[in-house]
């Protein structure tokens, strides 16, 4: 009887082995717990201490500059505190500024004009005849300002292969044409007749090519001008719009106003009187 107990608290002991063997075991490590509880707290209040006495410390390191600051401005209040007003300001300023380039920026980004452009021939790769695609990549409807496709010709061989021809077509028909989100366009072009009337023998492999569109979106405060070589696979991309479209447009807008600017003139700086 005596050894079966043995064995079942042999078993129970290595079922259980943190069980405390005696209340002295207990005992002690009740008590190290509440140590380790006592000390972690110390360590925690410790902590706080050290960071109240920073933030007195910081606090009363700025409260020394104000005390200086002060007696700065009332030593002479009318030129210090003007000039204190004027630092301030100007710091606003500058702030306020930068916040209107930036809101500026994110607008010009929601709404300017997003394309791509495709260069298609007839046939072989840089025949003179084809169609080119404008389309719009992004969210927003863009408006064409100007189209122009360049065909250079230049002989490789013959009495005349120094010479260089441009020959340029402007897509006149699209001027201030509207491409919705997602939609292309594809003008067609023609230059043969065109590169026969230079009265020289042409191959495909002479002729490169250049296209250019210039695109805003539909207020025209984002104006981006789209260029393209497929011969060199170059597609770029540059804000702005090129001088010769805008004198273009001015020319546009002096013919359609002619009457109106003549009618401002002096009479006697006005030429002669047109016939009807």
């Amino acid at each position: 009887m005596q050894a079966h107990e043995n064995t079942t608290l042999r078993s129970w002991v290595k079922t259980y082995p943190l069980w405390p063997k005696n209340r002295m075991d207990e005992r002690k490590l009740r008590f190290k717990e509440r140590r380790s509880t006592s000390q972690r707290a110390a360590f925690l209040g410790a902590y706080e201490l050290s960071g109240i006495v920073a933030w007195l410390s910081a606090m009363s390191a700025l409260f020394d500059s104000a005390k200086l600051l002060w007696s700065w401005i009332t030593h002479n209040s009318a030129a210090n505190g003007t000039g204190l007003l004027v630092v301030i300001t100007s710091f606003y300023a500058y702030l306020t500024a930068h916040m209107a380039k930036t809101m500026s920026r994110q607008t010009r980004a929601m709404v300017q004009p997003i394309a791509s452009l495709e260069i298609h021939w007839d046939g072989d790769e840089y025949t003179p005849k084809g169609h080119f695609e404008i389309k719009n990549l992004g969210s927003q409807p863009i408006l064409l300002l100007d189209v122009k496709l360049t065909c250079v010709f230049r002989p490789m061989f013959g009495p005349r292969h120094n010479e260089r021809w441009e020959l340029v077509e402007h897509q006149t028909l699209w001027d201030e044409n509207i491409v919705p989100p997602g939609k292309l366009l594809q003008p067609m072009f023609d230059f043969t007749s065109r590169l026969n009337a230079t009265n020289n023998r042409w191959s495909a492999n002479e002729l490169g090519y250049e296209l250019r569109v210039v695109a805003s979106d539909l207020s025209r405060s984002v104006v981006l001008t789209y260029g393209l070589l497929p011969i060199l696979s170059v597609a770029s991309c540059r804000a702005g719009i090129p001088s010769d479209v805008r004198m273009r447009y001015l020319r546009d807008w002096l013919r359609r106003h002619r009457r109106r600017i003549v009618s401002w003139m002096p009479k006697n700086s006005r030429g002669p009187k047109e016939l009807t």
